[in-house]
């Protein structure tokens, strides 16, 4: 049964308009603002949560946030946030706000990133489409940057929000990965090899029905045998254990939209038993899918 708030686990297009003065938009996020609808759009958003507790959605993964936190949120990544309303009435406290970055992927122009140099900060907005958690050592310096766009114009506005990616990409200690299917889900390896472009391409698209190794193999024109050397050799995993993997991170978030019973979901993602369904999931998730579906509705009641 979908309920009030089972209707924010479908996420919504939401088209994000600032004017063509400027290529990056900055602004305070505060009130209903606040709360938002589970929702994606293409430009990437960088936001400093202050005084805010509730709980944070980044694709279908959902945890607690009890202090001040800065995201690095990709391109048409699933996000939302939902703050509890009883911090609107606390006396002596800084209402719960956000200072929020909007920008897009080619804000400094698609040449910027063929200098070595900008390799990097590519890297980090790549592995923003998995949400990023920036490292306590960081937040205030960041936050701080992110408070001074706010007055900036022109170019300057520009300059600082290269200094924050700059800041970012130091050292991968300085975030943490958010969502919990970074390896999967429609992801382009690493080394742009284009069979494995082709097996996720196939995987994609093939993934709730029955899968044969032979068939995915002679897609690269590889023979059974040799395709699975190559893939483990390629993602340190085997290929079953990555379709399995695909299929469960599609099945959380057939959970998350709550249109499904829990047997639909096994037969909708490729399993052919629900006992199969359950053992990959238990072995992946380490809960069954029934105590997924109540730990993250749990959550979101908090």
């Amino acid at each position: 049964m979908e309920t009030k708030l089972t209707k924010h686990f479908q996420p919504v297009y939401r088209n994000l308009e600032w004017g063509m003065s400027s290529a990056v938009n900055v602004k305070i996020d505060s009130g209903k603002n606040l709360m938002e609808t589970f929702h994606y759009h293409p430009q990437l958003e960088l936001i400093s949560l202050r005084n805010c507790k509730g709980n944070v959605i980044v694709g279908t993964k959902v945890w607690s946030l009890e202090h001040d936190e800065i995201l690095l949120i990709g391109k048409n990544t699933p996000h939302g946030f939902f703050y509890r309303h009883e911090m609107d009435s606390q006396d002596g406290q800084q209402a719960p706000h956000a200072v929020v970055v909007q920008f897009d992927e080619y804000f400094m122009g698609r040449d910027f990133f063929a200098i070595p140099e900008s390799h990097s900060i590519k890297r980090l907005l790549a592995a923003a489409q998995n949400g990023l958690l920036i490292s306590k050592g960081k937040r205030e310096h960041v936050a701080n940057l992110m408070e001074c766009m706010l007055d900036k114009h022109g170019f300057n506005k520009l300059l600082t929000l290269l200094e924050i990616l700059s800041l970012v990409q130091e050292h991968e200690d300085n975030y943490e990965v958010m969502r919990e299917t970074d390896r999967f889900a429609d992801k382009v390896p690493v080394n742009d090899d284009m069979r494995l472009r082709e097996v996720w391409d196939y995987t994609a698209k093939h993934y709730h029905q029955s899968v044969r190794i032979d068939e995915v193999a002679s897609r690269i024109n590889l023979t059974k045998e040799s395709f699975c050397r190559f893939f483990k050799v390629k993602t340190s995993m085997t290929y079953m254990e990555y379709l399995f993997s695909y299929r469960i991170d599609k099945a959380k978030a057939m959970i998350m939209e709550n249109r499904l019973s829990i047997k639909e979901v096994g037969y909708a993602c490729g399993f052919l038993s629900l006992s199969n369904f359950y053992y990959q999931f238990k072995k992946i998730m380490r809960c069954s899918p029934l105590a997924y579906q109540n730990e993250l509705f749990a959550k979101l009641r908090e």
